[in-house]
């Protein structure tokens, strides 16, 4: 039994040594590939961004009006490459907005190992070469995807940027390693930790897991103090992507509140949902301006 006991004790420790060790590799994935041959359709333009420690970044850049149109910075995920984006980068084709997405130390061919502070010194430089190139604080938009949205929330702290978009965030990677790892102090070992729960205030509501993502990017923006929210969707009485959603008819876990209802008209019935949050949250936040941008814009007058 006792040797039973220290066989266990020994591969613990060795997975422990292991994890340690190899942890970068199994956090960050510059060769992962799922690019499906999209063509990017809007003109960029291909630069280097010098950091700190000299390293070269590569970076795609499109200027359409730097003078009248934000500019906003995309801070990718923690796999894959540049091109792994064309697919977003193509929506901002038709949206009045400069945009530089850059690629991380050791991602896209550039030299270098990603680390959260080589990830932070990545992300200064790159506001660092936009306002070289003319693009005052004010009018920088941060875009954070994924563990971008790490980078984002470091760089926009004591900052007045135009605003902070976060896609899939998280409130530290020891949270979301203690998931996939329950039995290992990851909290002792783990280097690179992304604390961004201690630089933003996480709210819970009584919307919060009921009516999706959506709804709560929104209060959780206009809590972290932006006097501007922009967004598109949310979602207005017509729906603008196919399959469930909390504003869409078919939902099946709605808030009680609107069960009650008892609406028999499915548009009026998702009309009535959006109502109720949209005054909602026009009520906790009176001082801030909420805009859509995208579908469904004219049914936000009176923002």
């Amino acid at each position: 039994m006792l040797q039973l006991f220290l066989i266990i004790l020994f591969l613990y420790f060795f997975i422990l040594v292991f994890l340690y060790f190899y942890q970068r590799n199994l956090l960050y994935h510059p060769n992962e590939n799922n690019y499906s041959g999209d063509q990017i359709s809007v003109d960029i333009q291909k630069v280097k961004i010098q950091t700190s420690d000299n390293l070269e970044l590569l970076g795609w850049y499109h200027e359409k009006n730097l003078k009248d149109y934000k500019t906003l910075i995309f801070f990718h995920g923690n796999a894959g490459s540049l091109e792994n984006r064309i697919h977003k980068l193509n929506h901002f084709q038709d949206m009045n907005i400069n945009f530089l997405i850059i690629a991380w130390r050791g991602f896209s061919g550039n030299n270098g190992k990603p680390t959260e502070q080589g990830l932070y010194e990545d992300g200064k430089s790159a506001i660092n070469w936009l306002v070289k190139k003319g693009v005052n604080e004010k009018n920088l938009v941060l875009y954070g995807e994924s563990l971008g949205t790490g980078v984002a929330t470091h760089l926009a702290q004591n900052k007045n940027y135009a605003g902070v978009i976060l896609e899939t965030p998280f409130t530290s990677l020891v949270d979301a390693a203690k998931k996939f790892y329950p039995y290992i102090p990851v909290n002792l070992i783990l280097k690179d930790k992304f604390d961004n729960y201690k630089r933003y205030f996480c709210m819970h509501t009584r919307f919060y897991g009921r009516l999706g993502a959506g709804a709560r990017m929104k209060i959780f923006a206009a809590h972290l103090g932006f006097d501007k929210v922009l967004f598109t969707g949310f979602d207005g009485p017509e729906a603008i992507f196919d399959g469930d959603h909390a504003f869409e008819p078919g939902k099946k876990t709605l808030p009680g509140v609107f069960q009650n209802l008892r609406l028999t008209n499915v548009s009026y019935f998702w009309k009535e949902q959006y109502d109720y949050l949209w005054d909602y949250i026009h009520t906790l936040y009176p001082d801030t301006n909420f805009k859509n941008i995208g579908g469904g814009e004219k049914y936000h007058e009176k923002a």
